[in-house]
């Protein structure tokens, strides 16, 4: 028997029931990325065939490797709190921020190299993973040149 189940009826998000076979509610954090690809807006620069260029930059042309780690950094009994007020997107018992402040939370370069813009190569010279990935991407990014000069959107 698995260690959690879905609610008998409705959503996590609706407070649907617990099963009684798994009686105890888990917290359920949503993780959402958003990048501005607006950098990107020239279709011109995109592949003839209409496929998005964008490659992860450790291979990945699908997104489907993405995946956030979780570190738990709950204050005191905040999780808690939040956990005996059913709170969802928003959440009277905690503290939030809003982007700006949280934009302001940055990490220093570790690696010196170029990761903006339209690139000849993957960081680190990664190969692009997947079912075929010199046709299905670098082909399609660089047109026919596309086996001496790839174009990866990054």
């Amino acid at each position: 028997m698995d260690h959690t189940a879905y609610p008998t009826s409705g959503t996590f998000e609706s407070d649907g029931p617990c099963p009684s076979t798994h009686p105890v509610k888990i917290p359920q954090l949503f993780f959402e990325v958003v990048w501005d690809t607006t950098g990107f807006n020239d279709k011109s620069l995109w592949p003839t065939d209409g496929s998005q260029p964008f490659v992860w930059s450790y291979g990945d042309p699908t997104g489907f490797g993405t995946h956030g780690d979780y570190m738990f950094g709950w204050q005191g009994n905040s999780l808690q709190n939040a956990m005996n007020s059913n709170c969802d997107v928003t959440c009277n018992v905690l503290t939030s921020q809003d982007i700006s402040t949280a934009n302001q939370c940055t990490k220093p370069v570790v690696v010196t190299e170029n990761i903006d813009g339209w690139l000849d190569e993957l960081p680190g010279n990664m190969s692009v993973t997947g079912s075929n990935p010199t046709t299905s991407i670098a082909a399609s990014i660089a047109g026919p040149a596309a086996t001496t000069n790839p174009k990866f959107g990054h």
